[in-house]
Parts: structure tokens; C-alpha cells; sequence
């Protein structure tokens, strides 16, 4: 959930960057780097310091979904999933049973039959859709903030 998007990241650099968090733990920044070709260490701490969260993330976090809002999830369901996702570190190797168990524990789900019933595939998988989802709106903020200094011009 970052704040301003990487351009000199592209999807191939992210994948590597999750498969070494997950294989070396999200703290062994020397061995993260290099598994993803390219970037040095400073590149990969200031990346994976980047997943800075809103104050209130379960309430403020904003996914634009285009035309992939899907019929089934709801925005509260999504911010808890990718929340919760952060905060138990998407690096761990059974995450998404934890996370399956986070809401099952949870009180503002007690009646949701819906998310309750989700298996650790499915709930993987729609992570892996909001991260994408994510990913591409920092992207276009990203062009939008270059198109905006270029029509300013030099100082």
C-alpha cells in the first residue's frame, strides 16, 4: 500500500522481491537484493520501507477497482484482507491460513457467510488481485505526477 509508486520497479522486480521475502524473511534485506536483479540494497530497503500504511488503513484505505470490482468481495472485506495481509507479513509461509483465521476471529465478520467460507487458495488469490489493482493506480499516479512536472517545465 505505498504512497508513491516505483516506475524503475516493473512486475518482474516485484515477483522477485515477494519470492525472496518469502524465501529469506522480509528482514534479510542483503540477501533480498540480491534476488532482484538490478536493485541495491538501498533501492530494496527504501521498496520495502514503501508499504508505509495510512493512519487508519482499515477505514481510509481506497482501492480503485476500474472495472474489476468483482460481484462478490466488499471494499471493507478488501481493506481487511490487504491489512491484514501487511500486517502479518505477506512473506510468511502459511499467511493466508492466518489470515483465513483473522477472520474467522474477527467480530465485524461474525455474519459474513461469504468471507468466512473462503479457503487459503481463494483468499490468496484475491490478494494477488488487489495488489495488482493497487500496483497499476501507483503506476498511473506515478505518470500523472511526470506529465504534471513536464508541463510545469524547469524552474
Amino acid at each position: 500500500i505505498a504512497v508513491q509508486g516505483f516506475t524503475n520497479w516493473n512486475k518482474r522486480d516485484f515477483n522477485q522481491f515477494i519470492k525472496a521475502n518469502e524465501k529469506w524473511g522480509r528482514d534479510d534485506i542483503e540477501n533480498i537484493a540480491r534476488e532482484v536483479e538490478g536493485k541495491t540494497p538501498e533501492e530494496v530497503i527504501e521498496y520495502s520501507g514503501n508499504l508505509i500504511l495510512y493512519k487508519a488503513p482499515f477505514h481510509q484505505l481506497r482501492i480503485s477497482y476500474g472495472t474489476n470490482k468483482g460481484k462478490n468481495y466488499t471494499e471493507e472485506e478488501d481493506r481487511f484482507l490487504i491489512c491484514m495481509l501487511h500486517k502479518l507479513g505477506f512473506d510468511k509461509e502459511n499467511v493466508y491460513d492466518e489470515l483465513r483465521q483473522c477472520i474467522r476471529n474477527s467480530p465485524q465478520f461474525r455474519f459474513d457467510w461469504f468471507l468466512k467460507s473462503r479457503t487459503a487458495m481463494e483468499l490468496q488469490r484475491r490478494c494477488n488481485t488487489l495488489i495488482t489493482l493497487i500496483e497499476r493506480e501507483n503506476m498511473e499516479l506515478e505518470e500523472k505526477e511526470k506529465a504534471e512536472k513536464k508541463k510545469r517545465g524547469p524552474k
